[in-house]
């Protein structure tokens, strides 16, 4: 007889979330009050689209003007910017179908890892820069990796390909 696994009902799968939520909660308020609430309230530029998933909040910064210090610094890429959330630009020519799952399975480890997501983030670029030189500290980062598969994305990024040259290896200075 051959065991068949079967599927799990969907009150599970809410029950699970929630939790999550419950777990990321304190990673969340800080994350909303010292990032999207500033960037709502004083720039009004950032602007809620829709739920994504079952606690999870889509925004995009709206403004196009690439003068502002902020709309440069997200360039052309998405974000997530806490748990139950991620931001992207809103710029036509980004892949939003591979962003969106990208920055959804970055929701998802913060869901998983709770508060301990972003010390675990940080420490796993700084221990590749510090002990693995031949490794890129943001683009080898196992949770970017992972993010990067869900996504469908080159998970394996060559050398030649870093975005700031082979010798590059920590791209945050």
């Amino acid at each position: 007889m051959a065991y068949s696994k079967q599927p799990k009902p969907k009150w599970y799968w809410y029950i699970g979330r929630t939790l999550g939520i419950l777990w990321a909660l304190p990673a969340t308020i800080l994350t909303y009050v010292f990032y999207v609430l500033p960037m709502w309230l004083i720039f009004r530029d950032l602007v809620f689209v829709r739920w994504a998933q079952y606690g999870v909040a889509e925004f995009i910064l709206a403004d196009k003007d690439l003068e502002k210090w902020y709309v440069r610094l997200w360039r052309d890429w998405g974000g997530w910017g806490g748990p139950g959330m991620f931001i992207w630009k809103g710029d036509r020519t980004t892949l939003i179908c591979t962003t969106r799952l990208h920055e959804l399975c970055h929701v998802e480890q913060q869901f998983r890892w709770g508060i301990f997501f972003y010390p675990a983030y940080l420490l796993s670029s700084v221990f590749i820069w510090l002990f693995q030189r031949s490794r890129h500290a943001y683009l080898d980062n196992p949770f970017e990796r992972e993010a990067r598969k869900a996504a469908g994305q080159l998970v394996d990024i060559p050398r030649d390909q870093w975005p700031h040259g082979p010798r590059d290896h920590w791209p945050w200075w």
